[in-house]
């Protein structure tokens, strides 16, 4: 599963999305809801409205996952900016933590405008809130920091 960042369509993300497919991973796509490509229902603008953080997002991906996916079937998560942290908010289901195989964070959000330092201190404290069972979820960072 691929989340694009806020507002974002597929066009922004489709050659990784190809080479990832082309390299054998099977893909699914979905644009953000507010997204050109998307539909904003009146449930969701409620939600949102409610919940001014991730909630409705997080609800939003939760749910597609499990219809498009299945509820049984192993995931990979991989976001790209504000995906990212969707990501991370979808992370903390502990049925999501049971099934995710490997999360791939592209440029999350918020990582623009930071040193190398602040983020190491971060990436740190996301990862170990990532532990499962005993073991550590594989989540890869990939940053644009000069």
């Amino acid at each position: 599963m691929f989340i694009p960042g806020l507002s974002n369509d597929l066009d922004s993300v489709a050659s990784l999305i190809n080479e990832l497919a082309i390299n054998g991973r099977k893909v699914v796509v979905i644009a953000q809801p507010e997204s050109q490509m998307g539909t904003v229902s009146k449930e969701f603008v409620e939600a949102t409205a409610k919940h001014p953080d991730l909630t409705a997002h997080k609800e939003f991906y939760k749910a597609a996952i499990n219809n498009l996916v299945g509820e049984d079937i192993d995931v990979e998560l991989w976001g790209h900016s504000i995906g990212g942290e969707l990501i991370f908010e979808i992370l903390n289901d502990s049925d999501f933590q049971k099934r995710t195989t490997n999360a791939v964070v592209l440029c999350p959000a918020s990582s623009a405008n930071v040193s190398g330092f602040q983020m190491t201190k971060a990436l740190t404290k996301e990862a170990v809130r990532f532990k499962i069972s005993g073991r550590l979820l594989k989540v890869t960072f990939l940053l644009n920091i000069l």
